[in-house]
């Protein structure tokens, strides 16, 4: 379950952003900040461990962990789709406090039976 909840909480956010690159003339309007984007790991694990699900990731470190080795491993196309799919959605609890997305139920299943296949 802990690596369903990784997939969960790593895909909320996640975008396309960490193309690289560096910030001239990005126009960046008034944020001001010259730091590199977060990385749709870190990103998809902060919005996960807000949601505050009782059977979520116990913190960022393995979150990531996990979604970073998820972006490769042998399920990377399903879960790339999750990732697709959960940007800009909400990450909510399910009915056993796992953190979920709830617009992504067919990408999720599609990567869950990956995973167990």
């Amino acid at each position: 379950m802990v690596v369903l909840c990784s997939v969960l909480a790593l895909t909320h956010a996640c975008g396309d952003d960490d193309a690289g690159g560096d910030d001239s003339g990005g126009g960046a309007s008034g944020d001001g900040s010259s730091a590199p984007a977060a990385s749709p790991c870190t990103m998809g694990c902060e919005a996960t461990l807000a949601a505050e699900c009782d059977n979520g990731p116990p913190d960022a470190a393995g979150c990531e962990a996990d979604c970073e080795a998820h972006r490769v491993g042998a399920c990377a196309t399903e879960y790339g789709a999750v990732i697709d799919c959960a940007e800009g959605e909400p990450v909510t609890c399910d009915d056993s406090g796992l953190p979920t997305v709830e617009a992504c139920d067919a990408e999720l299943s599609a990567f869950v039976a990956c995973l167990n296949s």
